[in-house]
């Protein structure tokens, strides 16, 4: 019998249509000899959608305004089911690829409300995908593993540094202010006066209620994927080359000619193979499962530094991730299965967690602790 496989997309980020995109391009890839795939799109407002094939091909936004049916994913005795709220129609899913980036989809909350119900699924689990989503809490455990990351100064409403004290911590006078937990650039600012700093410290509490301020470097970005299959691969990393003054919202989607990207990347062969095992390096640090992109920004004497991780990339039909991949012999379709299966091997690995029983004398108390 074939498994029934639920692709949640769309969600309340920025990278909405992008994560419609990557959704349709998944649903190609799957085996349909092995798989039946079903579609929950979620909208700005966090609706839930049951969408077809052709609702994929046409929608760059989900809406409640498109005659879709509402739905919602719920527990019915032992198996998670996606409800069809206007046929009462209920699909018993066997795993669940989550497809939306940013918060709500990327920061732990949807893979907790999929632990809630049980439910294999692709990808970090909630405690990786909150510490990749925190730039703070993912460099501090990096520093802990001696992964190289910039210099940085975490920042709340109560403690607000001023421009000179940020300047002279981070022994630099051109700043990148940053929301803690966002993405795709969202809520960064390059600045160079007190001014600018002033005005990028006030936007940024708009996103988060925490901040991060970093030091500039004169370098270039680089990004490398990681993929966990039968065995954990690193990609030849992808160099991209910004025509903006940094990798920003606007160079990464409005500017059709934001940026050009160069795979392989221009890197010589030993810094290629150290931003590689730095990316698995990173990637276990954090407790990452399955997938991730690894973000490096290289200095122009090639001193490299991890930014962040992205535990739900693109996989757009030209979404670097896949393409990384491709250059280490692994095509997209194979991917995709192998997530599939690793979602399903973990859930039932963890299945056996809670069902080993304590046998009686393992342990013994004594007043001053437990012993073995």
């Amino acid at each position: 019998m074939k498994k029934k496989i639920l692709l949640v997309c769309g969600g309340r980020s920025v990278e909405h249509e992008v994560s419609l995109r990557s959704c349709r391009h998944i649903a190609q890839l799957i085996d349909r000899t092995c798989y039946d795939v079903f579609v929950w799109g979620i909208d700005r407002q966090g609706e839930g959608y049951c969408l077809e094939q052709e609702d994929l091909e046409r929608l760059s936004e989900i809406t409640g305004g498109d005659d879709l049916a509402s739905a919602f994913l719920t527990r019915q005795g032992s198996s998670a089911v996606l409800q069809n709220a206007r046929t009462g129609e209920a699909v018993a899913i066997d795993v669940v690829f989550p497809v939306i980036h940013g918060l709500m989809g990327e920061d732990g909350v949807l893979q907790g409300f999929l632990n809630f119900l049980n439910v294999p699924y692709v990808g970090c689990n909630v405690s990786s995908s909150a510490l990749c989503m925190n730039k703070r809490l993912a460099r501090e455990i990096m520093v802990y593993h001696n992964i190289p990351v910039l210099p940085f100064m975490p920042v709340t409403p109560l403690d607000v540094p001023s421009y000179s004290e940020a300047c002279a911590c981070l022994k630099s006078s051109v700043l990148f202010v940053k929301a803690c937990r966002q993405g795709s650039s969202v809520g960064v600012f390059k600045v160079r006066s007190a001014q600018e700093y002033d005005r990028a410290i006030l936007a940024v509490f708009k996103y988060d209620d925490e901040v991060l301020i970093e030091r500039f470097i004169q370098g270039f970005e680089v990004e490398c994927s990681v993929f966990q299959g039968q065995e954990l691969v690193a990609s030849r990393p992808a160099e991209i080359e910004c025509r903006h003054d940094f990798y920003s919202y606007d160079a990464k989607y409005l500017d059709p000619e934001g940026a050009v990207f160069h795979l392989p990347a221009r890197l010589p062969l030993p810094i290629e193979e150290l931003v590689r095992d730095l990316s698995k390096k990173a990637f276990q640090a954090l407790g990452c499962f399955g997938m991730a992109r690894v973000d490096f920004l290289i200095s122009k004497n090639f001193d490299i530094y991890v930014s962040e991780l992205n535990t739900i990339p693109g996989f757009t039909e030209i979404s670097l991730y896949l393409r990384m991949l491709q250059t280490v012999g692994l095509e997209a379709s194979q991917v995709v299965f192998q997530l599939l299966q690793g979602a399903q091997q973990r859930w039932e690995k963890e299945q056996q967690y809670s069902l080993v029983p304590v046998e009686q004398g393992m342990f013994t108390f004594k007043e001053d602790g437990l012993c073995f």
